[in-house]
């Protein structure tokens, strides 16, 4: 119910012996604005350390005006060793991409960003559940234009094959873009995900402890490695061994 207004209640007392007596109360209620609904931030989280990106794509969860049903807009706050250094508004979508070398106070240094994200219903802010920090790893060899790129996508060579603790999944990639590389059983469920959002071309690896996305260790047997981007798909088998 989101009701406002005036309205009147009849309050009617009976004492049971024929005295009955009444009376109006007028009651009014005001109009207060509703909050959008809460949200979350999705990546990059504390679990990551960038590298070797063109620029890091922030995403979060949606957050909607339920009940005055007004445009919900965004914005997107990233800090730098405690110093805001990055206050983008009215953003539209859930997602927002900020060039890397606007996120590097020095090339040479490892940089901890820290983010969140506000909503907007056009009268009250809501901030999201979670600020996440992320390490955006310095400029090195990876980032050097002249590096060996690959002419198509590829995925391997993985190694150890068969593996018992943890296996590396090598990958190229042609051209700028957003990749995600997927683990999954012999029936073809999704085990484990790894986004790499904004990647430069170029060689790169991500590193499988066995685990799903809940953290725990999942059983021997046949899996695939999946690797998507805009527009080509590849998979290799790997073979874990407890």
């Amino acid at each position: 119910l989101n009701w406002f207004g005036e309205t009147e209640i009849i309050l009617t007392a009976d004492d049971q012996q024929g005295g009955v007596t009444t009376d109006t109360l007028q009651i009014l209620v005001n109009s207060v604005n509703d909050l959008p609904t809460a949200f979350t931030l999705l990546r990059p989280s504390g679990i990551d350390t960038l590298a070797s990106l063109i620029a890091v794509k922030f995403v979060w969860e949606e957050s909607i005006d339920i009940v005055e049903e007004s445009p919900v807009t965004y914005e997107l706050l990233v800090s730098i060793d405690g110093e805001l250094v990055h206050h983008i508004v009215d953003i539209a979508d859930t997602t927002r991409r900020i060039a890397r070398e606007d996120l590097s106070i020095n090339g040479d240094e490892g940089t901890l960003i820290e983010w969140y994200v506000l909503a907007n219903d056009g009268t009250d802010n809501l901030r999201s559940t979670d600020t996440f920090e992320f390490w955006l790893r310095p400029m090195d060899i990876e980032d050097d234009p002249n590096r060996l790129v690959p002419t198509e996508l590829t995925l391997g060579p993985i190694y150890p094959n068969p593996f018992n603790d943890q296996v590396t999944v090598q990958y190229g990639l042609p051209v700028v873009g957003d990749a995600v590389i997927t683990i999954h059983d012999h029936l073809g469920r999704e085990v484990k995900r790894f986004y790499r959002d904004g990647m430069a071309p170029g060689y790169f690896s991500i590193v499988w402890d066995g685990r799903n996305s809940r953290g725990m260790k999942v059983a021997s047997g046949m899996y695939i490695a999946r690797i998507a981007t805009a527009d080509k798909v590849r998979m290799q088998r790997l073979v874990l061994m407890r």
